[in-house]
This record gives C-alpha cells, structure tokens and sequence, in this order.
C-alpha cells in the first residue's frame, strides 16, 4: 500500500478478489471519464479560440508559447510549428523585442496579469501594433497551469489618435503665429 497498490488480495482470503476486481474496474472507468471530459473541455476551448476574431495565445507553466488559435496563424501567415517555442517573437518588431520579454518574464515569475503594447509582423511584412492582455490560468486545486492571452490589432486607433494629436499642434501654432484676435469652432458650432 505504500508504495501505491490500490488494494490487495491474501492467499488465504481469495472472497476478496472480485470485490478488488470490481473496485480497480470502477477507479478506472472513472479515471477515463475525467480524461475524456478534459479532452472535449480542450477540444471546446480550442473550437471557441479559433472562431474568435482575435489573436489567442497560450503559454505553460515557464512561459513557453504553446498555443496561437486560427486567427493568430492568419495574422502572422504561420505555421503553430513555427510560432511555438519563441518562433513568434522574431515577429516582434527588433525595437519592442526586449522591453516585451522582460515584460512577460517579470509577469510569469509573479504571476500577475499583463498588458503589452508592441508592434507585430504581419503575413505581409507590415508592423502591427498590438494590444495583448494575458492572465493566468490554473487547473486542478488552483494549481498554475500557464498564461492564456488574447491580442487586438490597434494601428488604426493608434493612427488617428496620432493624426488628431498632430491636428491639435497645428492649430495651436497657427493660432500662435496671428497677429490679433482669433477663434475657432468645432463641428457642433460651438467656439
């Protein structure tokens, strides 16, 4: 029994046997019943990550890349052979490269949440900005399994945000350069 035995069976008590058939049978066949329920949890999961139309990741207990959903794939024009094991960052633009491992190394080790803004290589070779968000998930009895992460394309905000900055400072150094009184109006009419 201490070195793992479920139960046992004396010569002299041979009555016992098929009480400890019937007890190891019914220990397996619930063995099996959980094994298949986390198959198609696993199986739903990866179903639901790969119809949703955001970049889904996520890594083991030491960080390691070891899932990207369909959209991620797309996005990057790569294989998940290629992705996994750090493949993804080469896709890191070189200037967010290091900023985004210390980030992600610091989160896992505290296991906190994280949030990283960086610049992604698109199938096309056109840098995207990203906003990835990951979180811890666990298993079992709170026990960490690794980060599950989820990443939104954001340029396109980035760069009208970026272009109504640059309107603002225009308006300010014209306004800066009259000479006498000026005003402006905003799309309401509203000075």
């Amino acid at each position: 029994m201490k070195l793992g035995a479920w139960d046992y069976v004396l010569k002299q008590n041979p009555v016992r046997l098929v009480a400890c058939i019937r007890s190891a049978l019914e220990r397996r066949r619930l063995v099996e019943e959980r094994e298949q329920a986390v198959r198609e949890g696993e199986q739903r999961f990866r179903q639901i990550a790969d119809i949703a139309p955001v970049l889904i990741w996520m890594t083991d207990t030491t960080g390691t890349f070891m899932y990207f959903n369909r959209a991620w794939l797309a996005f990057r024009g790569k294989s998940d052979s290629e992705e996994r094991n750090g493949g993804w960052i080469d896709g890191i633009h070189p200037a967010d490269r290091s900023r985004c491992e210390q980030i992600l190394q610091a989160k896992i080790a505290t296991l906190q949440q994280c949030q990283i803004e960086f610049r992604l290589r698109r199938h096309d070779g056109a840098y995207r900005w990203i906003l990835c968000n990951g979180t811890p998930y666990y298993s079992g009895k709170d026990r960490f399994s690794g980060y599950i992460g989820s990443g939104v394309d954001v340029t396109d905000v980035k760069d009208a945000e970026a272009e109504k900055g640059q309107g603002a400072e225009l308006a300010s150094a014209l306004i800066e350069t009259l000479d006498g009184a000026a005003y402006a109006k905003d799309a309401s009419g509203k000075y």
